[in-house]
């Protein structure tokens, strides 16, 4: 029982490099840049599904993190949230290097992979687009309904508390599923 706990621990504290990395990249977009610059990067958005593809394929779980909060603050499409989802080959690759696959077979699937994940990521965005009406939310938003007061501390503080209270809820998660898979 204690190696789940050490397990769901490490787990956990792999992904806070990445979730810090995207609430500063969240802060530094709400906090420092001016409104042209931000409608670039939130408004632009029907390339979204097609650079998510592409970054979710990568082997980094990160990439799904990051896009995870991405999308909770609005910066992304959910259709570039399923883009990367449906791309990503995490445990693929290493289960196939050690069964010995041919690394064609396996670029031939991360290609796939790609190919299925920005199809699916335009597809939802164009239903979406047609279904309801955008909503122009921001992290300050976000942080209004967390009564955090992030925004008198500066980005990197903000960061880190956003960081500490997104990897407490990962980590009950993992404890949660965990021990269920254990017991």
């Amino acid at each position: 029982m204690l190696d789940v706990v050490i397990d769901c621990l490490i787990d956990s504290l792999k992904l806070l490099p990445y979730l810090f990395f995207t609430f500063l990249i969240l802060e530094l977009i709400e906090h420092k840049l001016d409104k042209k610059n931000k409608k670039v990067l939130t408004k632009n958005k029907k390339y979204g599904p097609v650079i998510g593809s592409l970054l979710g394929a990568l082997p980094q779980c990160g990439f799904s993190t990051m896009a995870s909060s991405l999308f909770s603050s609005r910066v992304i499409t959910i259709g570039t949230l399923i883009a990367v989802f449906l791309s990503t080959s995490d445990e693929m690759i290493p289960v196939m290097l050690s069964e010995n696959a041919s690394i064609t077979l396996i670029l031939k699937i991360i290609g796939f992979k790609i190919v299925i994940g920005m199809f699916f990521g335009i597809l939802i965005d164009l239903f979406y687009k047609t279904k309801e009406k955008e909503k122009d939310e921001h992290i300050h938003d976000l942080c209004e309904k967390d009564h955090c007061h992030c925004e008198h501390d500066g980005i990197f503080k903000s960061s880190l508390i956003h960081t500490l209270k997104t990897g407490l809820f990962i980590l009950i998660a993992n404890l949660v599923l965990g021990f269920t898979i254990y017991f």
